[in-house]
């Protein structure tokens, strides 16, 4: 009896997480931050905090969740060729949370590059990520990066402050030959209220 219910417990939920993303599920006013929502991801998630992963590849945008402890429970999820969207979906009925989209402003573009988007370069004839899209950081960190000569360059725009850090990666081949390259990673942290 024990045995059939856990057996009908794990089809229930697996039927709730395959169930169909309804066609009006996180629309959001901007095309830019919709075409974010629509990429896909290439990841998985191993007993990693809800909290983390919304600050991880979901970090770009400001995404809470109805129950806040519900930001502790440990997310074992794969996302590969799932949209950001239909991860939220399906995340969202595997562990029973609404996920909330709290992004008011519009994208901005910093290094030539809208927040949203990524720049990916061709290395040695492989693409890598050459420039991420732009995380959400403390100022807190940004002022000790800035403090330890670590931010590249910076800029203001409205009430936030964004910022790259550079690091110099090295890229192996099958034939053992390597290559040396820059990734640049981007991020923007609020202005406390005195620097407003």
């Amino acid at each position: 009896m024990t045995y059939l219910g856990c057996m009908t417990l794990a089809l229930s939920l697996a039927t709730t997480a395959d169930a169909k993303m309804p066609a009006d599920f996180f629309q959001v006013d901007s095309e830019a931050w919709d075409a974010w929502l629509d990429e896909d991801l290439n990841i998985s998630w191993h007993g990693v905090p809800l909290g983390d992963v919304l600050k991880g590849e979901f970090g770009t945008a400001e995404i809470s969740v109805d129950d806040a402890k519900k930001l502790e429970i440990k997310v074992t999820f794969d996302a590969t060729g799932l949209s950001r969207r239909e991860t939220l979906w399906r995340l969202s009925q595997q562990y029973d949370f609404t996920p909330k989209w709290g992004q008011k402003e519009k994208p901005q573009i910093f290094l030539d590059l809208l927040e949203t988007k990524r720049k990916i370069s061709s290395i040695g004839g492989v693409d890598m990520t050459t420039m991420t899209h732009v995380m959400r950081s403390d100022y807190r960190t940004y002022v000790k990066l800035r403090r330890a000569d670590k931010v590249a360059r910076s800029k203001r725009i409205g009430d936030m402050i964004y910022y790259c850090i550079e690091e110099d990666m090295d890229l192996p081949f099958e034939n053992g030959a390597t290559a040396w390259f820059t990734l640049i990673k981007r991020y923007k942290s609020i202005l406390p209220e005195e620097f407003r």
